[in-house]
């Protein structure tokens, strides 16, 4: 993992701007990565990388984006998005979260690279059945996002947790909801995090 932030560090300052004065480094979330906020901090946070995580329990994609929208266009590098959870749960059609997402994509346009993530579809065990689609539809919309945006790229939460890096199974890393993670899910989230930060090659 220090390799991983000294490559990280590499990749941030390639393209530093002395005159931002936002972070480097920009985390927006629910409760999934306020979760996993102690172990983003270990594997991306060092002496020349400020970052800032806003990640708040129960938060929706709208409210996250209002929540955040004073820092439009004072984030120095990078923005990771991990939402959609919530708006899924609540109802809310799939289409509309990526419209609201994508919104808060080109809040920030002079970033180099922006990192959507996918969401479990481990949800369906806290709700019904009918939630799965919604999930399926949702991370189709993520990586539409990903082709319509030369600087988006996706960070597959769901991909790796059907097929673990590390082996073992998806609720090896999930609290019993199928939807928050544990502590081995805080880690490897904040690994897929560091890794998709670590290979931004992209400019504003």
């Amino acid at each position: 993992m220090r390799g991983l932030v000294a490559l990280l560090a590499v990749a941030l300052l390639a393209g530093c701007s002395s005159d931002d004065d936002g972070p480097d480094v920009l985390v927006v979330g629910d409760s999934i990565t306020d979760m996993s906020r102690e172990a983003i901090i270990g594997a991306v946070a060092d002496d020349q990388i400020e970052l800032r995580i806003e990640a708040v329990p129960g938060a929706t994609s709208t409210q996250m984006r209002e929540r955040v929208t004073p820092l439009a266009g004072e984030v120095g590098e990078q923005v990771v998005i991990n939402l959609g959870t919530n708006d899924i749960i609540g109802g809310r059609d799939p289409a509309e979260t990526a419209v609201e997402i994508a919104a808060l994509v080109d809040q920030h346009p002079g970033v180099r690279c922006v990192h959507v993530t996918t969401v479990n579809p481990g949800v369906v065990t806290f709700v019904d059945a009918d939630v799965d689609q919604q999930v399926i539809a949702f991370n189709l919309g993520m990586f539409d996002l990903e082709r319509q945006r030369l600087h988006v790229n996706v960070i597959d939460w769901a991909g790796a947790l059907a097929d673990p890096p590390d082996g073992g199974v998806a609720t090896d890393y999930l609290e019993d909801d199928g939807i928050h993670p544990n502590e081995a899910g805080t880690q490897l989230l904040a690994r897929l995090y560091a890794e998709a930060l670590a290979s931004c090659k992209g400019a504003p």
